[in-house]
C-alpha cells in the first residue's frame, strides 16, 4: 500500500507547487480555468 501512497502524495504536492507558482506569477486565470473545468467535470 505505501508504494501507492507515495505517488499520490507527490502528485498532490506537485499540484500545490504549481498553484503556488501560478499565484506568485499573478497568473490566476490559469488556476481559475482549471478550477472551472474540474467543476464542470464533477457536475457533468
Amino acid at each position: 500500500m505505501p508504494q501507492f501512497e507515495k505517488p499520490d502524495d507527490l502528485q498532490s504536492f506537485g499540484f500545490f507547487i504549481c498553484m503556488t507558482i501560478a499565484f506568485h506569477d499573478g497568473n490566476k486565470s490559469v488556476f481559475i480555468s482549471m478550477y472551472q473545468s474540474s467543476k464542470r467535470g464533477r457536475c457533468t
